[in-house]
């Protein structure tokens, strides 16, 4: 089968225009935001939940939306169980592996010696079945839930016009282009699409939408700053982090990771206001690592600046998120510590 052609286009999450593919698969993914797992993600850390005709979805539903759409049969997924769950539901034919579970408070991998065989066993079945994943009956009414009112609002605003405006040249004309109408309810921002493509389409750029403006500008920046971090260069990373704030004031998880930063150089009381910046609005931030991160810097500072009772309280806090490389043996050593002093 061949994907439509447009060779000035790339489809998101699928590619280049015009390759003749026969089947697809999806290697590596993770669980959909809103969920349990041990990366919950939805198309990006803007957003906090998406459906497809009622049904909740992450990156493997909505790629496996389009992977149709396009006429691609979906022969393999693979990934932690969030996202294996996610493909009963939105490609049953597929065949499943999950390398990575997590049921009831257990984790486990898949052996890496057992790996090569089970993977290449289980695309060998997929791919002698594969055949297109069901599709919902459309029109189809499609949600995004991001993380505050004032960004729905601004998403709805733009949405409109996004789509006929990325759309690939054949689908371009009067007749195809779609008109979304987006409704905003709270955090939510919902729209019915006609068919299968626009929804596919609509959901990645109303996704990406959520990202905030400059988003690609404010993610370059970021990842500058994971590198200078990495290489413990603490100013180029403060003036990376400070970039991609400027670019995207709505990236709440960016006054974290300034925080982090800032206490690299020394500078406790800076860090800590961007720390507390983040913990203000711990709600607008869709990565669980970074909630933690933020409490347990939070914690930090307010102890080296002799604050011991708010650091309890954000210790306290922190142990209440998922453990982050050792978050809870760092935040449970706090919390002895400063409730045995406040006895003392």
């Amino acid at each position: 089968m061949l994907t439509p052609k447009d060779q000035d286009w790339v489809w998101p999450c699928v590619g280049a225009a015009g390759a003749p593919y026969a089947v697809a698969a999806l290697v590596g993914f993770h669980a959909r935001a809103g969920s349990g797992g041990f990366r919950p993600h939805t198309v990006n850390d803007f957003v906090r939940r998406a459906t497809i005709a009622g049904r909740e979805s992450g990156e493997v539903g909505i790629l496996a939306l389009g992977l149709a759409a396009l006429g691609l049969p979906l022969a393999l997924v693979t990934g932690d169980t969030g996202a294996t769950d996610e493909a009963h539901v939105f490609a049953p034919r597929a065949e499943v592996v999950p390398v990575r579970r997590r049921r009831a408070g257990t984790v486990g991998f898949l052996a890496e010696r057992e790996a090569p065989a089970v993977l290449r066993a289980a695309a060998r079945r997929g791919a002698a079945r594969a055949t297109l994943s069901p599709l919902p009956p459309f029109p189809a009414t499609l949600t995004i839930e991001t993380f505050g009112a004032a960004v729905a609002q601004r998403v709805a605003r733009e949405a409109p016009g996004a789509l006929p405006r990325e759309l690939p040249v054949p689908l371009r004309g009067a007749a195809a282009t779609p008109t979304l109408r987006p409704e905003v309810t709270g955090s939510t921002v919902a729209w019915v699409a006609p068919d299968a493509l626009t929804a596919f389409l609509s959901l990645v750029f109303v996704a990406s939408a959520c990202r905030g403006p400059g988003g690609d500008e404010a993610w370059a920046a970021v990842s500058a700053g994971f590198q200078a971090t990495r290489q413990q260069r603490w100013a180029a990373a403060v003036a990376a982090f400070e970039r991609a704030l400027r670019a995207n004031p709505e990236d709440v998880a960016t006054h974290c990771r300034l925080g982090g930063a800032w206490l690299g150089q020394g500078q406790t009381a800076r860090a800590h206001a961007a720390y507390l910046e983040g913990a203000l609005r711990l709600d607008e931030i869709g990565d669980p690592a970074m909630r933690t991160v933020c409490l347990t810097g939070l914690g930090r500072t307010l102890e080296r600046l002799g604050a011991p009772a708010p650091a309890l309280v954000a210790w306290r806090r922190a142990l209440a998120l998922p453990d982050f490389r050792g978050s809870h043996v760092e935040a449970g050593a706090a919390v002895q510590r400063l409730e045995g002093a406040a006895r003392r």
